[in-house]
């Protein structure tokens, strides 16, 4: 039987997304900002409030074993209520109709978890936003019978049966062809042998390993096989191949090649810098400005299928499959995420402040091993993301249009 585990959060992204990109709706401007307005969101619910409630639960269809787990933001067992947070920055009213329909369906369903679990007869389904500038509130309530979630749960499961049954099947191939899978270089080089095993006692064991070799002794085939062994036995869900130069990044993908010619299939994601990859630069990212964002969630899910079922999802594929869809690329490989087996990416994405891979790693749904290349560079990296920059010419700008006291020369200078 093929065992399969999802978040919550994926599961509604996947069943109850429509329309267009809208990015001038941010729910939460940082991961920062979103975990501070929680909180205070938090400071006013009654003593019986329980934060962050887990749930998860089994479910069976055909040969395959669905895992289905996730964190409510709230639950009260004294008012039998579920609770959504989300954190704005808009007036309530410019909250669009999809976005708020999508973050309903998450909060019924974390509700019909938590009734299966609580065995409740009735549950009342609230969907709080917070505005982090105001601090106001507004709060969209509903009551369900049990049977009514059930029933919805049910129902969204079965728009994701055919995604599953694809997942199911090429976790099948993936994990055949890598217990089949011999090093594609022959015999391991000196040291090599060495490296593997330690990689792996690190993945099975959760922990951290520091590996310091000589140039060219093949670090990054002697890292991702064993990585990709572990994938098979269960060990972790995911492998991220965090590197701080293209070289490194080309390395993995060359790598990636030469364990699918010895058989290997597996779908490895590389990731692309938005500036880099965009249709439409210069242009907004909503439905009037690029035509890419128009209707983007009503034609991802066959874009999905297809790129799901290619071994190699380069710039080049990600750009092909969005120009034959008609949708952005920049996004389709964000959607991609949750699904695929590798990513390879460069170190902003995973140690930045706003890291596009932060949830990914963090979250309690998939258990990833970051493979960091060259982590030497890494400091270099990290004083050049968490730095801050102030330009003279913006500074004196701000000056000739606001009589501002306490700026002088002086101050000017130090920047």
């Amino acid at each position: 039987m093929t065992e399969i585990a999802i978040a919550v959060r994926e599961l509604v992204a996947f069943c109850h997304r429509s329309g267009d990109i809208d990015h001038r709706f941010t729910p939460s401007p940082t991961s920062r900002q979103g975990i501070e307005g929680h909180q205070r969101v938090y400071q006013s619910r009654p003593a019986s409030y329980q934060r962050e409630f887990s749930v998860s639960h089994q479910f069976q269809h055909a040969d395959i074993s669905l895992l289905l787990r996730g964190r409510a933001d709230g639950y009260d067992p004294h008012q039998g209520m579920v609770e959504e947070i989300k954190t704005c920055r808009i007036p309530f009213a410019d909250i669009p109709e999809s976005v708020s329909r999508q973050h309903m369906a998450q909060a019924r369903i974390y509700a019909a978890l938590v009734a299966l679990c609580e065995e409740r007869e009735q549950m009342e389904v609230r969907l709080t936003w917070f505005n982090i500038d105001s601090g106001e509130e507004f709060t969209q309530s509903c009551s369900y019978s049990t049977c009514e979630l059930a029933a919805f749960l049910t129902q969204t499961l079965e728009s994701f049966s055919s995604w599953l049954k694809i997942l199911a099947q090429l976790r099948s191939w993936r994990n055949e062809s890598i217990k089949q899978l011999d090093f594609p270089h022959g015999d391991f080089r000196k040291g090599q042998r060495e490296i593997a095993e330690l990689v792996y006692k690190c993945v099975d064991q959760g922990g951290q390993l520091m590996v310091e070799a000589p140039t060219g002794i093949g670090k990054t085939a002697a890292t991702l096989y064993p990585a990709l062994k572990a994938l098979a036995t269960g060990k972790h869900d995911g492998i991220q191949f965090v590197t701080a130069r293209t070289v490194g990044r080309r390395a993995a993908e060359d790598c990636l090649g030469h364990f699918r010619e010895a058989g290997l299939r597996a779908s490895a994601l590389s990731l692309t810098a938005k500036e880099r990859i965009c249709f439409s630069p210069g242009k907004a990212c909503h439905a009037e400005d690029c035509r890419f964002a128009r209707g983007y969630y009503d034609r991802l899910p066959a874009a999905l299928e297809e790129a799901i079922n290619s071994p190699a999802l380069r710039r080049p594929e990600i750009e092909a499959l969005a120009r034959e869809h008609e949708i952005c690329p920049y996004q389709l490989a964000d959607d991609l995420l949750p699904w695929v087996d590798i990513v390879i990416a460069d170190q902003h994405y995973v140690y930045s402040l706003t890291p596009r891979l932060g949830a990914s790693i963090s979250g309690d749904t998939k258990r990833w091993t970051v493979l960091l290349d060259e982590a030497h560079n890494l400091p270099e990296r990290a004083r050049s993301m968490y730095s801050a920059k102030l330009a003279k010419a913006s500074v004196m700008k701000v000056k000739q249009l606001v009589k501002w006291p306490g700026l002088c020369e002086q101050s000017i200078r130090l920047c």
